[in-house]
Formats: structure tokens, C-alpha cells, sequence
């Protein structure tokens, strides 16, 4: 909750305070957050490195600490991938794998755009021979190291409800073939699947994605396709936090940008199942994971072309090396999710930074080495859907109500009202509040 909001409506509304006598301490912020990689020239020498080169680079950029990596590494291994790269991925795989904190590598793939019921299952055969053709010593050593699996992942991404059904029919094979591996006796490293899921996976407005799920013993059932996903055919689950098209060009109208990208984004809401900001949708996606999938995560965008996205995305634009911002950004949804009944789906890396090209020019203002553009700069914007509603209208619902008070009192004697961010709430915060009494400015 912003705090100029809570100290308006406080001004607004005569309410009772009492000193909070317990602690609420924030967690610390999240390190080792995990990294999207799409483009093939780091790992396409991991396999020779040299002493100044792209692979020396991103090593260097894992391991930096102000960059707060150390998760896993999510690396595009479609079209072909292991044709030319078999040798530079074994390299890279087992380099990170050895760390003294192993860093895990996972290969994966995009399924976007699919018209075709076998979109994804090349990739995913790929993959999964890579994996059956691995020397024995690799092999053994990466189990060893990964506590007896490699991940792979998908980027599940359909655009309307319509092509689900594809969707669905390519899944049910790679999920097929992961298990077949799995099941098959000379196989040393095991296989789980996660995807990246976007948010409208969980959402019936503007298009409804509750639809007949295909259940293992051949019935179907109706529910949300992110629901379908983590409860039957994932072994972990990623949010696409970025992902939430709804709001990336908002024209900054009240009420059709409060209707669509605003709408409960309060942590305070119950009613989560409706809302569109990033805090609920974490965790809708979460209580998704907690009843199917063991983990999940949040992928988070640190893009600067996505221009003119508000409260949405935690990579906003021309923000480059404000790594403070990003950090804070992060924690204080992790913070929330670690607060919840949902703590325990949470992923040991639960952040994933999307991606290395973008990240990398966010902290060092250029573009890694192999790249021959300049970084993006992205549109800056100065559009905030909030600004045409009353300071004190915490729901954005036009009214300043009931409803808005009860924000405030959920937030008593929590860290939602800890003004000073001392990490307590107690007379400072007071003083803050007294301090600033007096009529709100339109």
C-alpha cells in the first residue's frame, strides 16, 4: 500500500490507534534470484573458454553479488539447440553444477503462437535425449549435484481460451515423454517439468480461461488452465508477473485503467480470484501451486521496452541500475507470500529475473558481449492509473467507503502501517501520522 494513500485516508477518517508492542520484522531480501537466458553466446563457449570472453562474462555476472543471482539458470535449448551446443551446455551445466552453492541449469523452450498439437514436442524429445544420451560420469555427477533431476521447462503461453485444447493435447505428450524417461531403467538423471505461466491462465475477464482440464484417467474438469497445469502435469510452476497484457498499454483513463489493472492489487483483499495486481496474482498462483505442483516462483521483467506498464511489473521503464528499487520491489512481494498460509510452496529460489540480455543492461548500462545493439531504452511513462481517484479510495471502486476503512484496520499492527520502515510499528509511525494531519490536496 502506497503510504501517502494510508496517511490521506487517515486524515480523512477519525481512527482509533493503538501502539503495536510486537515486532513485525521484514525478511531479508531475496538473493540468488534465478535468470531467464535466451540467447546462445555465453554457452555456446562454455565449452572453451578464454580468459575475455562471453562465457568468462556471464560467469562473472552469475557470481556478481550486486546482481543478487545464484538461482537457477533457465536456458533456451529449442529449434536445434543441441545440434551445435551439446558440448558448450555439458560445460555450462556441470561448471555451475560444481559451485560451491550449486547453481542449477535448466534447459527449456517456448510454446507460443502453437496452432499444432505436437508444438513443443520436438524441443521437448530433444531435451529429453540429451538428457538419456548424456556420458555416464556426466551423468552421474549431475545427479549427484542435483539431487537426482534436471528441470525443464516450458513457456506455456496460449492467447485466447480457444487454443487451449492444442495446448493441452501438446502437453499431455511432453508430460508423456518426461515420464516415459523417467519410468525407463537405464535412466540416471531424472526429469521434472515446470512452465512459465502467464497471468490470464487464472482469469475469467476479458476471456474466460475456466475450461474442461483433461484429467489423468481420461475425464475431464472444469477449472482455471493454471489450476489444470499445477494440480496434473507440473512438478513446479513459474508466474509470468510480467505477463499481464491487460495492463502494459494503459491509456490512463480512470476508470477503464482502475476497472482492468487495479482492481484489488491491496494485499489486504480476500477476494484475490478477480483482481489483476501482481501481490494478488502471486498469490492465486501460489494457492494454485499448494494444491498440485511442489514449487513456485515469480519471474520478474527487468525489459525497459515494456514502457507502459504501472504497479504491474517490478522492471519499470528507465530504471537502469536502480538495483535498490528492483530489490525492494521483489522482497515486498516475497515478503507478503512468506507472511501467508502459502510460505511452503514457495520455491528455495523463488524470484526469476527475465532476462540475461535485459538484466545485464539494467546493471552495467550496456549490452552483454555478442550483442552488436545498443541496450533498449524503452518509453518512459508518466501515466498512473491512481491519479484520478480520491487519495483515500484504497480499492479504486470510485467511493471512498466502509470498504477503504477496513484496509486501514487490517493494516493495524502489521508492517502495512510501518510509515518509517524501521521494520516495527510504533510511536515513530505515529509521529509520522500526526505529523502530516491535516486536509488532503485534491
Amino acid at each position: 500500500m502506497r503510504f501517502d494513500r494510508l496517511i490521506c485516508l487517515i486524515r480523512t477518517v477519525v481512527i482509533p490507534i493503538g501502539l503495536a508492542t510486537a515486532a513485525n520484522v521484514a525478511t531479508a531480501a531475496v538473493d540468488d534470484k534465478g535468470i531467464v537466458v535466451w540467447n546462445n553466446t555465453a554457452f555456446g563457449q562454455a565449452a572453451e573458454p578464454t580468459s575475455n570472453n562471453a562465457w568468462k562474462e556471464f560467469k562473472d555476472f552469475i557470481a556478481d553479488p550486486a546482481a543478487g543471482l545464484g538461482g537457477t539458470i533457465y536456458k533456451d535449448c529449442s529449434d536445434g539447440y543441441f545440434i551445435h551446443y551439446t558440448d558448450g551446455f555439458t560445460a555450462a551445466i556441470r561448471y555451475f553444477a560444481g559451485l560451491p552453492t550449486t547453481v542449477r541449469v535448466s534447459p527449456g523452450f517456448s510454446m507460443i503462437g502453437c496452432t499444432d498439437p505436437d508444438c513443443g514436442v520436438v524441443n521437448a524429445q530433444a531435451i529429453v535425449n540429451y538428457v538419456a544420451n548424456l556420458d555416464s560420469s556426466d551423468a552421474n555427477y549431475l545427479a549427484s549435484k542435483l539431487d537426482g533431476h534436471l528441470e525443464m521447462w516450458i513457456d506455456f503461453e496460449p492467447t485466447t481460451p480457444a487454443d487451449v485444447p492444442v495446448y493441452f493435447t501438446a502437453l499431455q505428450t511432453i508430460r508423456g515423454i518426461v515420464d516415459a524417461h523417467n519410468a525407463s531403467r537405464g535412466a540416471r538423471l531424472q526429469i521434472s517439468l515446470t512452465a512459465f505461466l502467464p497471468m490470464r491462465l487464472h482469469s475469467s475477464t476479458p476471456d474466460d480461461f475456466r475450461l474442461p482440464c483433461p484429467l489423468p484417467d481420461g475425464t475431464t474438469e472444469l477449472m482455471y488452465v493454471s489450476d489444470c497445469l499445477q494440480t496434473h502435469y507440473l512438478d513446479a510452476s513459474i508466474l509470468m508477473a510480467y505477463r499481464n497484457t491487460a495492463c502494459y498499454e494503459t491509456s490512463c483513463h480512470a476508470l477503464t485503467d482502475g476497472s482492468t489493472c487495479l482492481s484489488c492489487w491491496n494485499s489486504q483483499s480476500h477476494d484475490m480470484h478477480g483482481c489483476f495486481g501482481m501481490l494478488a496474482w502471486s498469490t492465486v498462483f501460489a494457492e494454485g501451486a499448494a494444491g498440485g505442483s511442489g514449487e513456485f516462483s515469480i519471474a520478474i521483467e527487468t525489459d525497459p521496452t515494456v514502457g507502459s506498464a504501472w504497479e504491474i511489473s517490478f522492471g519499470q521503464p528507465n530504471l537502469r541500475g536502480n538495483i535498490a528499487y528492483l530489490d525492494s520491489q521483489v522482497d515486498l512481494t516475497i515478503t507478503t507470500l512468506q507472511g501467508s498460509s502459502y510460505a511452503s510452496s514457495l520455491a528455495q529460489n523463488p524470484v526469476v529475473v527475465h532476462d540475461y540480455e535485459h538484466f545485464f543492461c539494467f546493471m552495467n548500462n550496456q549490452m552483454p558481449k555478442g550483442f552488436t545493439v545498443d541496450c533498449p531504452t524503452g518509453t518512459a511513462t508518466t501515466c498512473d492509473p491512481t491519479m484520478s481517484f480520491e487519495h483515500a479510495d484504497l480499492n479504486y471502486d470510485g467511493i471512498v467507503s466502509a470498504a477503504d476503512l477496513a484496509i486501514i484496520h487490517a493494516a493495524m499492527g502489521s508492517c502495512e502501517g510501518d510509515l518509517d520502515g524501521n521494520g516495527f510499528v510504533d510511536g515513530g509511525d505515529v509521529g509520522i501520522l500526526i505529523g502530516a494531519w491535516g486536509p488532503c490536496l485534491p
